[in-house]
């Protein structure tokens, strides 16, 4: 898993994650400040990211300021091995 910080000046504007293949930008603009460049595009705002593999999974839970009901994300490990 890997986290690297998007910069907007010298404020932490977003989160680029990565993980078992995936990349995911998460922006962090409660305010919708961020310029209109590094937010076109975003789409869905999950209220939990969950990674499962056979030995182990993890769980991230994001909330947001709109009071609205989200849906999470599942990533299940498709590798050689998976199941076994």
């Amino acid at each position: 898993m890997q986290l690297a910080p998007m910069l907007n000046a010298e404020k932490v504007a977003g989160l680029n994650l990565r993980f078992m293949g995936v990349e995911a930008i998460m922006l962090l603009d409660p305010e919708q400040q961020l310029p209109t460049d590094m937010r076109e595009g975003y789409a869905h705002r999950p209220n939990i990211l969950y990674f499962r593999h056979p030995q182990r999974s993890h769980q991230i839970v994001l909330s947001w300021p709109d009071g609205e009901q989200h849906s999470g994300i599942r990533f299940d490990f498709a590798g050689r091995g998976a199941g076994r």
